[in-house]
């Protein structure tokens, strides 16, 4: 009997897991959806879309509260799906080396043929190789990785936030210069040259992003070379320089939570009322700072891409931390999550099924919808999508012990045909 409940209550505690990627899965949309929907430079620079005061409001609430906060409990999930499947077997390193695979080339799938362009799979496996010789520490050593892959990573944002400052003051002063017809050092050409890297990234012309949006919109073909080429800077330069680390560190902490038993639930109700609620106040605060520092400098292109911001893992970690705080409390005292947890459970079919989705919506092979809509009118279809994956998964689940790509995923993991269908 013992045995029983014990089995039972860890299944509850694996669901909690599920509920906590389902909600971050659903939040990873309210940023993806932008990128699906209107020219990539908006998702680094909100000011490009917000077109009215209810583009503003949007933009505010959804930049505090979820902006990175959902990408990282999905990968700090990721971690600890990591971990638990580490933990079940010492001998599992062929498999999971196969899993990894597998999921690289799902990755591949989603950006080259369902033009997904902002796809997170590859990172993920590439670290989740990587997450392999981390199998063996403590909560503790993790923590201390976790932690100073948090600090390295925020030293670099500031490092490079304070360099593209600099740069930029250069570049100002050299173009008064111009303006007066003075003749440029080789020093000053040289600091051109050298935003001129940059500028694409951080201040893109109007005429970039027309051609943007014609390459997007003009025809089937434009669409797919467009993403095409785009996917492949994609893997090439944004990949190691940026999503990579970000993943990492995100992972490792994960891998921490999870062997300490935070994301399982086993601490006190009253200690995650206290975690979440210094996490949430930090979150809060620092991205609240962020958000009135990009609207009183009129969204200068320095200051509002958050991706570039030394204190931008501070306000997620801390957003995400006080979201699976409360989730796990109202899962432990209400018994929260129900509609939440087949979301998880499906994660990839999901994640791979918004893709799907979003291309038959924006891109020439639907309804062609790209750059149609403002930022306000694009979550009317986040909603529609959350609802539907939300019945959809429940519905499948009831069929099937597996989402179809988990199935298939479980399959080439174990070089086994799983059971599939409830009978």
């Amino acid at each position: 009997m013992n045995a029983e409940k014990m089995a039972t209550k860890e299944a509850d505690r694996i669901q909690s897991l599920d509920v906590i990627r389902g909600f971050a899965l659903l939040g990873i949309l309210l940023l993806n959806i932008l990128i699906f929907g209107l020219p990539y430079s908006v998702a680094l620079l909100p000011g490009l879309a917000i077109e009215s005061a209810t583009d503003l409001f949007v933009w505010a609430i959804i930049d505090i509260s979820s902006e990175g906060a959902m990408r990282s409990i999905f990968s700090m999930l990721f971690g600890a799906g990591a971990a638990l499947f580490l933990l079940r077997d010492s001998d599992r390193g062929a498999m999971y080396f196969r899993r990894m695979t597998w999921l690289l080339i799902f990755g591949l799938f989603d950006i080259f043929v369902l033009m997904w362009v902002g796809d997170i799979l590859v990172a993920y496996a590439v670290v989740g190789f990587l997450l392999y010789f981390f199998r063996n520490l403590s909560a503790r050593s993790l923590s201390i990785w976790g932690l100073s892959l948090f600090l390295l990573h925020s030293t670099w944002l500031a490092l490079g936030s304070w360099s593209l400052q600099q740069l930029g003051t250069a570049v100002d002063e050299i173009q008064v210069l111009e303006e007066r017809n003075i003749v440029l050092s080789d020093e000053q050409e040289e600091i051109l040259l050298a935003w001129e890297e940059y500028r694409p990234m951080l201040s893109p012309s109007e005429a970039e992003i027309e051609q943007e949006i014609a390459e997007r919109s003009s025809s089937r073909q434009s669409a797919f070379n467009w993403h095409l080429k785009k996917g492949v800077k994609v893997l090439l330069e944004d990949l190691p320089s940026a999503f990579l680390w970000d993943a990492l560190l995100m992972m490792v902490i994960g891998m921490a939570l999870f062997k300490s038993g935070f994301l399982q639930g086993y601490y006190l109700t009253k200690q995650y009322m206290l975690i979440g609620g210094v996490a949430f106040l930090v979150g809060l605060t620092v991205n609240s700072w962020e958000v009135y520092r990009s609207i009183n400098s009129d969204f200068d292109p320095l200051i509002s891409n958050a991706f570039i911001s030394p204190t931008y893992h501070v306000g997620r970690f801390g957003i995400a931390v006080g979201w699976i705080s409360l989730l796990i409390i109202l899962i432990k005292e209400r018994g929260f999550g129900s509609f939440l947890a087949p979301v998880g459970r499906m994660a990839l079919t999901n994640y791979l099924s918004q893709s799907f989705i979003c291309a038959l919506i924006f891109t020439e092979f639907g309804l062609g919808l790209f750059a149609e809509l403002s930022r306000t009118e694009l979550y009317p279809i986040v909603l529609a999508i959350w609802i539907f994956q939300i019945w959809f998964s429940r519905w499948w689940l009831e069929r099937y012990y597996f989402g179809p790509i988990e199935w298939l995923w479980r399959c080439l993991t174990y070089l086994d045909r799983v059971n599939f269908a409830r009978r």
